[in-house]
């Protein structure tokens, strides 16, 4: 595939993902109402995916797919699109922590000239195949380099997301093709104690966005030692005020049993009541749960905080979990490591490659 031909159809899923938006006139009635009812079948498969949560990724991916991006990010492998290569089929195994996360696999599989064969996960089995759809009606060649499947099989190269014990299975499976394995990560924000209150609530949506259950999402806090939460608290209570707090559009439908439930506040409700029955320490922050670490239970709306003493600390403590960092953000740069700014962590570009790992490279080379 040439660069002109894969700018092209980058653009034009941009376009689509903006009308489904709203944000340009659509000439697809029909296109947006597929999106619509995949969406609220997604819901049913697992609440957290709410509609405001999907619409959410969209627009990170509307910013990441503007036009001067795209090219920059294409640039980057000049001699990949030089060369003229037979396809390969390439099976993914795609995330479903959060909406469209494997959206970014399936773009770089198709824009290296590659044949993508996805299996979706059970948490999101409709969202990409529907906006494939929508892809392939405005770009007919997709519908042939684009399948979905239940079992992977006829793949000459594999690419797989999941937790620890997924990826024993991923290993027995397919370790003997070239494969790129990635296991669950964390994200970190490293705190000084001067950030601004635009900085404080940008984290805010590190941590809340998408239920916190992202890879990129911010699960624990470095503060330095004697760090006020009041700042924080306070981010944090406007971002999403103490439950019971929410608004129609993030909660539940009604269940069987005709009450209404939000998944957040269920999570909170439970670990909060786990906590007070092992005696450990919390800091309420709207719907988040502060608790010291080392701490025995983790998940959303947990997050665990850890003081430091000094930036030789604070490195070697980075260095230690370097294997299961996603992204660390702060205000300011941290020596020997890569930083993303206090708010920035969930909205990638497409040169931020899960674990690190060149997807790209990859497929240069499988």
């Amino acid at each position: 595939m040439s660069k002109e031909e894969a700018e092209k159809l980058l653009v034009g899923l941009g376009i689509i993902l903006n009308q489904c938006l709203g944000g340009e006139e659509d000439p697809s009635a029909v296109g947006k109402e597929t999106l619509n009812e995949s969406i609220s079948k997604t819901y049913d498969c697992c609440p957290f995916f709410t509609k405001k949560e999907v619409n959410k990724a969209m627009r990170a991916w509307v910013l990441a797919l503007e036009p001067t991006k795209i090219r920059k990010w294409i640039s980057m492998y000049e001699k990949q699109f030089a060369e003229n290569r037979q396809p390969k089929r390439i099976g993914v195994i795609m995330p479903g922590n959060v909406p469209l996360v494997g959206l970014h696999d399936l773009i770089c599989v198709i824009i290296s000239g590659n044949i993508f064969v996805g299996k979706c996960s059970g948490n999101d089995p409709f969202l990409i195949p529907a906006i494939v759809q929508l892809w392939g009606e405005k770009f007919p060649i997709l519908r042939e380099r684009i399948e979905f499947a239940t079992i992977l099989v006829n793949t000459e190269a594999v690419i797989a997301t999941g937790s620890k014990n997924s990826n024993r299975y991923f290993k027995y499976l397919f370790g003997s093709k070239a494969h790129l394995f990635r296991q669950n990560r964390n994200s970190v924000a490293v705190l000084n104690g001067n950030e601004s209150d635009k900085e404080l609530s940008g984290l805010a949506n590190d941590i809340l966005d998408y239920y916190g259950l992202g890879c990129r999402s911010i699960s624990k806090l470095m503060v330095p030692e004697g760090y006020d939460f009041a700042g924080f608290i306070s981010a944090l209570e406007k971002s999403c005020p103490p439950a019971p707090h929410l608004p129609a559009e993030t909660q539940c439908r009604q269940g069987k049993g005709g009450g209404l439930d939000d998944p957040l506040l269920n999570n909170r409700k439970y670990f909060k009541a786990l906590l007070q029955m092992m005696n450990i320490p919390i800091i309420e922050a709207g719907d988040i749960l502060l608790v010291k670490e080392p701490t025995p239970v983790s998940g959303p709306p947990i997050v665990g905080y850890e003081y430091y003493s000094g930036t030789e600390h604070l490195s070697n403590f980075l260095k230690e979990l370097e294997e299961t960092i996603q992204c660390i953000s702060s205000s300011g740069p941290i020596p020997g490591f890569q930083t993303i700014p206090l708010g920035k962590t969930q909205v990638p570009e497409l040169w931020d490659y899960s674990d690190g790992i060149d997807t790209m490279k990859f497929l240069a080379d499988c």
